[in-house]
């Protein structure tokens, strides 16, 4: 294939994957996050710990998120392959906001149909970053899908904390469930796009319309656990995300000391993703320009730097212009431990690897959140955001470890697996 038909292919390829990418995050974002948060500080009347707790319970099932993605590696019915998990994931997941929309707003109601929504995620989330790990090493794009994936994640969680903002001041207090059930309507585009099969995207490896692997379950376990390379973007990911004044310590005191209402607090939350964008914008071009390494310390620097200004914050235009500093400086520190990663993923077991990543960074940020509302409860918002800044320090402490074989490679390499798997056997 020829250069030009080279770039046609990439720019398809990134094409897709950005839609996947959104249409994930919408789906599994909805428009309720904001009213949620709102119902539980005023209307369940929870203090900052209490919310912070509520984030965590919800989220247990992700910490076991490679299970899921184990699962995806292990099964990909012939003729739909990843596809399947659209298809069947994306309309039980709007019966169950609907469902949660007409029930009572009490903590147990809640608590029991989030986690329903968060299982149902886990399945649309092993199945994009599964197959998103496969193309980006085949393709050699590994930099420039870290790229569009944080992007568009970030665009997903801009566009639900906007709408969800805007819906729950307006339906708070007369239906604080309907921003549930307008939440079904976010997952109709991942179920259109599995009615949707390019071969640019499903022929890129023949296992994707396969479904039998001739490796047990027990050996699949081994062989992923045993893949070392994969550790050191999973714990930088971990202590990332070991933020304790980035998640209810923030928004109590946006809300409580800076009083932002809850547009306000939505716009300001949706500056942070734009920053973010903005910067995961920059990484793929960053990422064709300069070797992995010293983007991953510059990054990890810069990002230590960006909670800090937080403390400036007095007023709803500061919030703003500060929300969206800070953001900026996320993109390139992320993209980087998630481009690190697809390039160590062992072949297929992409789906397990990086939802292995995934659930590491959510099982940080819930501890974390709890960690963080204790510390503000007892001493302000300041600590909470020092202790942010200690932990994301330790980052810097891995690069001794980073397999220089694979962080040395060029963008636009494609990634050889040094562990061969085992043969697939036709479905």
């Amino acid at each position: 294939m020829n250069s030009k038909g080279v770039h046609k292919t990439d720019r398809f390829v990134g094409f897709y994957c950005a839609l996947v990418v959104f249409a994930m995050q919408f789906a599994i974002m909805g428009v309720f996050g904001v009213g949620l948060q709102f119902i539980l500080k005023d209307h369940l009347k929870l203090p900052a710990t209490e919310v912070a707790t509520f984030g965590l319970l919800t989220d247990v099932p992700v910490w076991f998120g490679f299970a899921f993605g184990f699962l995806r590696d292990r099964w990909r019915p012939a003729q739909f392959g990843d596809r399947a998990y659209f298809l069947l994931a994306a309309p039980a997941l709007a019966i169950t906001y609907i469902v949660i929309g007409r029930s009572p707003m009490t903590y147990g109601w809640l608590i029991g149909g989030v986690c329903v929504t968060v299982v149902l995620s886990l399945f649309l989330g092993a199945a994009t970053r599964g197959l998103i790990a496969t193309v980006g090493k085949a393709h050699g794009m590994t930099g420039r899908l870290a790229s569009i994936s944080n992007v568009f994640v970030s665009l997903g969680v801009v566009v639900s904390t906007v709408l969800s903002g805007q819906i729950g001041e307006a339906t708070l207090k007369a239906a604080p469930g309907l921003p549930f059930i307008l939440s079904a309507i976010a997952t109709v585009p991942i179920f259109a796009i599995g009615l949707w099969r390019p071969a640019k995207i499903f022929d890129v490896d023949t296992e994707l319309v396969q479904s039998v692997i001739p490796e047990g379950v027990w050996d699949g376990l081994k062989r992923l656990a045993r893949h070392k390379e994969i550790y050191v973007p999973s714990i930088a990911m971990l202590l990332w995300a070991f933020a304790p004044g980035w998640g209810t310590p923030l928004f109590f005191y946006l809300t409580k000391t800076v009083h932002l209402t809850e547009s306000q607090y939505g716009n300001t939350s949706s500056l942070i993703r734009l920053g973010t964008v903005l910067s995961s914008v920059g990484y793929a071009g960053i990422c064709l320009r300069f070797r992995l390494l010293p983007i991953y310390v510059v990054g990890t620097i810069f990002g230590v730097m960006g909670g800090a200004i937080f403390l400036l914050i007095h007023s709803t235009w500061q919030a703003y212009a500060i929300a969206f500093l800070a953001g900026c400086t996320c993109g390139i520190p992320v993209g980087a431990y998630l481009d690190l990663l697809v390039r160590c993923c062992p072949k297929e077991l992409e789906g397990a690897a990086m939802m292995f990543y995934y659930s590491a960074s959510i099982f940080a940020g819930d501890w974390s959140d709890v960690f963080g509302s204790w510390l503000y409860d007892r001493g302000g918002f300041g600590l909470a955001l020092f202790a942010t800044m200690t932990t994301t320090c330790f980052i810097l402490v891995l690069v001794p470890f980073i397999p220089r074989a694979k962080a040395n490679l060029p963008e636009g390499t494609p990634v050889v697996d040094d562990e061969p798997a085992p043969e697939l056997a036709m479905a």
